[in-house]
């Protein structure tokens, strides 16, 4: 039950912090605090401008990037097991009609070894012996 909601949380707040939205009122936040508290030294404006610019601004933008890569990567892999399963259905057809047509073909032995009188003439083959060659 906790972890179904912690699932519930983390996915609702990855989607609302992973939207340009985010990003807009995180940048905007970062920008007025300026309006009342500048750094005064160049170490303060390369800690501000590492922590508030490239941590909180970047993290929205790099969560819907990749976000929507995800979403990219996702239909490029329903697209490959469509393909994938309409190639396994095209081979599974083709092996019930070699099966089909094998059956027919030992039919037609079958009645070819009747009429010339040799009834108990074996029609199998094996990997040992290919078709067309002579078994040893």
């Amino acid at each position: 039950m906790l972890s179904r909601l912690n699932d519930l949380i983390a996915d609702i707040l990855a989607d609302a912090l992973s939207t340009m939205a985010c990003f807009w009122i995180i940048t905007v936040m970062v920008v007025v605090v300026l309006l009342w508290q500048r750094p005064s030294t160049l170490v303060g404006w390369i800690t501000y401008i590492s922590t508030a610019i490239f941590q909180a601004s970047a993290l929205p933008v790099l969560a819907f990037v990749a976000k929507k890569e995800g979403a990219r990567q996702q239909v490029l892999l329903q697209e490959t097991h469509d393909t994938v399963m309409g190639e396994l259905d095209k081979l599974g057809n083709l092996i019930q009609e070699i099966n089909d047509t094998h059956d027919e073909l030992r039919a037609l032995v079958s009645q070819i070894h009747v009429k010339v009188g040799a009834s108990e003439v074996d029609v199998t083959v094996t990997e040992e012996t290919p078709p067309g060659e002579a078994a040893s």
